[in-house]
């Protein structure tokens, strides 16, 4: 018993399992769209991921303005990124919810 306790909670420290989250591949940003109330939706280059091509986050939340930025880099700079889903949500569609953006070199 106390070895599969050890066992589990070596699983639990690896964070590729418990903190595994929706992540499309490499993709182009097509356009960026602010909208009033703090919404932004930003459209992309293949609906693969999520079964859409348009996904939203808020300005407001934790580090919002940020993927903000990464957002607009990548539509003028023709870079591409990687979309990560929230982790709460998952993938939900037309405007899934982003927790994060990955701009690429």
């Amino acid at each position: 018993m106390k070895t599969a306790m050890v066992i589990f909670l070596m699983i639990l420290c690896i964070p590729g399992v418990v903190q595994a989250t929706p992540t499309g591949e490499r993709v182009s940003v097509v356009s960026v769209r602010p909208y009033s109330g703090g919404l932004i939706y930003v459209q992309v280059s293949s609906s693969d991921f999520c079964g859409t091509n348009v996904f939203a986050f808020s300005a407001s939340e934790v580090n919002g303005k940020e993927m903000y930025a990464a957002a607009l880099t990548a539509l003028v700079s023709g870079k591409q990124v990687r979309l990560e889903v929230s982790t709460a949500t998952g993938c939900t569609g037309y405007g899934s919810r982003l927790q994060s953006i990955y701009l690429y070199s």
